[in-house]
C-alpha cells in the first residue's frame, strides 16, 4: 500500500471518526489540512512513517498545537492501519508554505479586480504577440505600462513576477528561441500568469471558519453541519437547506440560553415556545442592564433583528446570500459568547 495514493481516504476516515465522537474543531482542522508523509527505517530495519498535516498559517496560529494533539492523531492513525505493515512514528502539524496575500498593501491605488484585469490584459498581449496576432509596435506602450503597474503591485503583495521581460522584443526573442510552436507558447504564458491570477483571486475570500463552537452539544452539531455543507454546496436546493439549518440554529440557541428569570416585565407574559426574538431581547435586557449599556443592548438587539430576518429568507438563496445569513448567526453567537464569559478574540 502506497500512502501517497490514499491521503484523501485517510483524511476522510479520520473525519468520520471525529464526527462520531463530536470532535468538531478537530474535524475543521482535518478538512482544511493537506496531508503528506515521510518514510524512514528505524534502527531495527522497520519501515516507519511521519505524517505531516499542513494548514493555513493563520489557522495554525489560532490553533492550540501541543504534543497531546499530535499524539492523539498518531494513535488514531495507527488504529486505522492496525494489522497492516504501516506504522506511524510521529505526527507533525505545521503551517503551509505558500503566498499569503494582504490586499490592503495595494488598496490605496488598486482593487483586487483591477489588478486581476490588468494581469489578464498583460497575459493577452503576450499571447497576441507570441502568436503573431499583433505586432510589437501596436502594443508596446500598453505592455510596458501594464508591466510596470503589475510588477509594482506584485512586489507590494510579496508575489514574485515570473515574467522577467519588461521589453517586449526581448520577450519575443526568448519565446521564439525556446517555444517553436503556438501551443507551447500558450502554455508558457499560462504558466507565467495563471498561478498568479489564482493566488490573487483567492486572496481575501471569506470563509465561515469564524463560526464559534459553544458549550452546548446540540448547537455544536448544527454549527459543524452548517460549515460542512457550506463547503460543498453548489445548488439552490443546497443553499436553501443551509438557510434552514441557520434557522434551526437560531431557534435552538434561543432555547438554550433563555431562562424565565430573564422575564422581568410584569405587564407581559413569559415568551412562549417559538417567540425566539423575544427570548433574545429579554436575555440582552437581563445581561446588559442599566443606562450605561443602552448602546450595547441596541447593538445586540439589532444583531438579533438581522439574524431573525435572514433566517426566514429560505427560498431561492445563492451562495453569497446564504453566507451572509451564516454571518448574521455568527454575529449573534459571538455576542452571546461574550456575555457568557467566553472571549471570541484571541
Amino acid at each position: 500500500m502506497q500512502l501517497n495514493e490514499i491521503y484523501e481516504k485517510i483524511i476522510s476516515t479520520l473525519i468520520s471518526m471525529m464526527e462520531t465522537r463530536g470532535h468538531y474543531e478537530l474535524c475543521d482542522f482535518l478538512y482544511s489540512s493537506n496531508l503528506s508523509s515521510e518514510s524512514f527505517y528505524d534502527s531495527y530495519g522497520n519501515l516507519c512513517y511521519n505524517m505531516i498535516f499542513e494548514i493555513d498559517a493563520k489557522k495554525f496560529s489560532e490553533m492550540t498545537i501541543n504534543s497531546r494533539l499530535n499524539d492523539y492523531l498518531k494513535k488514531q492513525l495507527n488504529i486505522i492501519f492496525d494489522g497492516s505493515d504501516i506504522f506511524i512514528s510521529k505526527v507533525v502539524i505545521r503551517p503551509k508554505i505558500q503566498y499569503y496575500v494582504n490586499l490592503d498593501k495595494i488598496a490605496s491605488y488598486c482593487s483586487k479586480n483591477e489588478l486581476i484585469n490588468k494581469i489578464q490584459l498583460l497575459k493577452n498581449i503576450l499571447l497576441d504577440v507570441f502568436q503573431n496576432k499583433k505586432t510589437i509596435k501596436e502594443v508596446v506602450d500598453k505592455y510596458q505600462s501594464l508591466y510596470s503597474f503589475v510588477s509594482i503591485a506584485l512586489s507590494d503583495l510579496k508575489i514574485k513576477h515570473d515574467n522577467p521581460y519588461n521589453n517586449l522584443n526581448e520577450a519575443l526573442k526568448y519565446c521564439k528561441a525556446n517555444f517553436p510552436d503556438y501551443k507551447s507558447r500558450r502554455i508558457y504564458v499560462s504558466n507565467l500568469y495563471d498561478p498568479i491570477l489564482k493566488i490573487i483571486d483567492n486572496a481575501g475570500n471569506q470563509t465561515v471558519n469564524i463560526l464559534q463552537y459553544t458549550g452546548w452539544s446540540k448547537i455544536n452539531q448544527t454549527v459543524y453541519d452548517i460549515k460542512k455543507h457550506f463547503r460543498t454546496a453548489v445548488s439552490v436546493d443546497e443553499f436553501n437547506g443551509i438557510g434552514a439549518m441557520c434557522r434551526h440554529l437560531y431557534c435552538d440557541l434561543a432555547n438554550e440560553i433563555y431562562d424565565t428569570k430573564f422575564h422581568v416585565d410584569n405587564k407581559s407574559s413569559v415568551p412562549s415556545k417559538g417567540q425566539y426574538k423575544t427570548m433574545f431581547y429579554e436575555y440582552f435586557n437581563y445581561k446588559l442592564p442599566c443606562q450605561e449599556n443602552e448602546d450595547f443592548r441596541k447593538y445586540s438587539k439589532t444583531t438579533t433583528d438581522l439574524a431573525d430576518t435572514l433566517v426566514h429568507k429560505m427560498e431561492n438563496l445563492n451562495k453569497q446570500q446564504v453566507e451572509i445569513t451564516i454571518v448574521s448567526v455568527i454575529s449573534l453567537i459571538n455576542v452571546i459568547a461574550v456575555l457568557e464569559g467566553n472571549s471570541v478574540i484571541d
